[in-house]
Formats: C-alpha cells, structure tokens, sequence
C-alpha cells in the first residue's frame, strides 16, 4: 500500500451531534445516497476504493486490526482507500458501518487537514485512535455514519413501523442491531 507523501493525523471537526447529523443529511442529499444501500457503493463515484487492512498479517494473526493498523488513507483529492478486516464482508452490517465511518472522517476531517497543512495534504486514519484528537475524530466519524445510515426522524418512524424489531431494523438501515437500539434510545 502506498501511503501520501504529506501525511497527517486527522484533525476534529467541533462539530456538535446534531451538527453532524446535518452534515451528514447534506452529504446523502448531494450523492443520493438512500437508506439501506451499501455504503461501499458510494466510494467509486467519490473516488475511493476498499483495500486489506496489513494485508497478510491481519490474516495470519486472525483478522484483527493491529494496533498499527489504518482504516481510511487519503492521498488527495478524489483518491482515497478505505481499509477492511480480511473478514469483512461489504454487503454486512457491521463493514457498512466501517465504511460509512470512513467516509465521515473524509467528509469532517479531510477539509481541516488541507485548511491547515496545505491542498496537498493526505491523511491516514488509524483503526485505534492514539491521542485524544484523533479519538474525538473517531466520534465524530461514527456520529457521521450513524446520520448517514440511520437519520433519527427516518429511525423513530422505522421503530415504530417495525415494532422495535431489531432484525426487521438491521434489514432497513444495514447497521448493527447493538448500534440502531443505542441510537434509539439516545
């Protein structure tokens, strides 16, 4: 895997919740994104691809990240790769959520690390944040996923709909059944 010649940690955003949820509404609105479609297909027209997480060594160790291990490259403009697990699977809940993570820390931290270390700059996120920045990055990119995947009005109405029944919900909103009862609940 390459990696960008002027690369950065993320940088946070500041944004509140609800200020995320926004920001994420204005994203699904401006590529036409709808509930219950795979993230990964949102990555071509971005520019983006999916790659292995430490290729080999994730594998041989049992497809866990390791501690050194990136989850979102960006090398510019249009061009970035998100890494996965070995084991995870695109069309499941779980990866859906990865990627949708992803493309929250391109969306809210990309533009802050080109603000303030030039147009040029890359960034490489990693799978475990080491500082508090980048673990106020890592929130802010799954409140992102969250409004992506889940807006609460479409949530609220869904819940109803389907009685609270987490599988009918996994099925609608392709999140983990844990993360849409949180959200609901929150």
């Amino acid at each position: 895997m390459r990696l960008p010649r002027n690369a950065h940690d993320p940088i946070p955003c500041g944004l509140s919740r609800d200020q995320i949820f926004v920001e994420a509404a204005k994203f699904a609105k401006e590529v036409g994104f709808t509930i219950g479609t795979p993230t990964v297909t949102l990555l071509g027209p971005m520019g983006g691809k999916t790659g292995i997480m430490n290729g080999l060594a994730d594998v041989v160790i049992g497809a866990m990240p390791s501690e050194d291990s990136d989850s979102l490259v960006v090398y510019g403009d249009r061009d970035f790769l998100v890494l996965l697990k070995p084991s995870d699977n695109p069309d499941l809940p779980r990866a859906n959520l990865e990627v949708a993570k992803a493309i929250g820390h391109y969306v809210l931290h990309t533009p802050k690390v080109r603000e303030r270390h030039g147009a040029d700059a890359g960034l490489i996120v990693r799978h475990y944040p080491k500082s508090k920045p980048e673990e106020q990055c890592q929130r802010e990119a799954v409140q992102f996923a969250f409004g992506l995947l889940a807006p609460l009005d479409r949530l609220k109405t869904e819940w109803e709909r389907a009685n609270g029944d987490l599988r009918k919900l996994r099925e609608i909103f392709r999140m983990p059944s844990e993360l849409i009862e949180a959200l609901y609940q929150s």
